[in-house]
């Protein structure tokens, strides 16, 4: 049995690029998780629209940015 595989890019300021290989059907929320990043109120962008739904299933080849900073200046990345 083989699972498709499909490659979206997850950009997070400072903490650079990462792609992230996944079965088809990863939503926003898993991608982020996969590439080692949280969201903790910072603005997500998939190709350049500001999204707030993380369960969006993504396309190879789509890109997320995480954009912003928390309230207090600091995030976990």
């Amino acid at each position: 049995m083989s699972a498709t595989m499909q490659q979206v890019t997850v950009i997070s300021g400072k903490a650079g690029n990462k792609d992230v290989d996944w079965h088809t059907g990863i939503t926003i929320g898993e991608a982020i998780r996969a590439a080692g990043f949280e969201v903790n109120g910072r603005q997500v962008r998939l190709n350049g629209n500001l999204t707030e739904d993380l369960d969006t299933t993504l396309e190879t080849g789509d890109t997320i940015v995480l954009t912003g900073k928390t309230r207090g200046g600091h995030f976990n990345a």
